[in-house]
């Protein structure tokens, strides 16, 4: 007991003291029973959770959207064991910047919000990835400008029922514009939806900045701050899970595909680790221009990985002095 209270009191966990996983665990959950939650979220944020709550609830009334839920839930489960190394990867992630302090149960609100936001959301995403400017592209926006002036637009809030307004009518018109795109003769439909959004834009924007003159010592917060740090380094820390993973199914895919053109699978698979390893821009070069069919020998195929390296390398060499 007295272990207890000592980490309780002192902070949420102590190696020197961490005697047991029992003790560590119901230090974690009197911690998580001490925080309020609902001061954790601003008005926009409740106004968020809100309205998807009351969707959701309105989803389950209806027959045809319950049963559509049903079937993407069912599709979620069928990645579990996908979802599983995603989150115990999170939660190392998170465990090296607690070690670092630069994690608390304060950001706990922001890691969720990151986590279904942008890793979940990611998940989906990666089919897009084809080479590694993907990759560099989401760490040029996760430290822009644009997430900056995200975090101070999200700092200052409306009351809660004008925020409730706000996030209702950007999102109607949002749903328009979407669905604007869908059929030409919209366009004019999509053009002045697109104007709207900029304007209400532009009006918070002007509203963020007289905010920040004024209360400039809350924007300067130490809080406020680590809300700004935290998803950056979490994104950042996150982009080795998402090329990894993105390598592996390319490897899949070449490896499914390949087992229709040749008896030599397992020598193929040697050749494409020896060629590729763990360059996806090589392994996508390697599946658009290899040519393999079950007449050609070992000799053959050898040779025909040779003639794609060159052409890798030639491409290569391209785009660095391009560079």
């Amino acid at each position: 007991n007295l272990i207890v209270i000592y980490l309780y009191k002192d902070k949420m966990f102590d190696v020197v003291n961490l005697n047991n996983s029992i003790t560590f665990f119901f230090t974690f959950a009197l911690k998580i029973n001490d925080v309020n939650w609902i001061s954790c979220f601003n008005n926009r944020e409740l106004a968020i959770i809100i309205w998807v709550g009351a969707f959701l609830i309105w989803a389950i009334c209806h027959k045809n959207i319950r049963q559509s839920t049903v079937d993407v839930l069912k599709g979620i489960w069928d990645l579990r064991r996908i979802l599983l190394t995603m989150i115990l990867y999170v939660v190392s992630c998170v465990g090296i910047l607690y070690a670092l302090n630069l994690f608390s149960l304060k950001l706990l609100k922001d890691l969720l919000f990151w986590f279904a936001f942008f890793a979940f959301a990611e998940l989906f995403n990666l089919s897009k990835a084809e080479n590694i400017n993907y990759f560099k592209a989401i760490i040029i926006h996760s430290i822009s400008l644009l997430i900056v002036i995200e975090y101070i637009a999200n700092l200052f809030c409306f009351s809660l029922g004008w925020e409730l307004v706000l996030v209702f009518v950007l999102g109607f018109i949002s749903f328009i514009n979407a669905f604007s795109t869908l059929k030409p003769k919209d366009a004019s439909v999509h053009s002045c939806t697109n104007k709207i959004l900029s304007y209400i834009g532009m009006g918070l924007f002007g509203y963020t900045i007289y905010r920040s003159f004024i209360n400039y010592e809350e924007l300067f917060a130490a809080e406020n701050l680590q809300s700004l740090i935290f998803p950056i380094l979490m994104t950042l820390m996150f982009i080795p899970y998402m090329y990894f993973f993105r390598l592996y199914a390319k490897y899949e895919e070449w490896f499914l595909r390949i087992s229709f053109r040749t008896d030599y699978i397992k020598d193929v698979k040697k050749m494409t680790f020896r060629h590729c390893f763990v360059n996806l821009n090589k392994i996508v070069v390697f599946e658009q221009n290899i040519k393999i069919n079950r007449t050609m020998g070992l000799p053959e195929i050898i040779a025909e990985f040779e003639r794609v390296e060159q052409i890798y390398n030639q491409s290569d060499k391209l785009c660095k002095r391009v560079l």
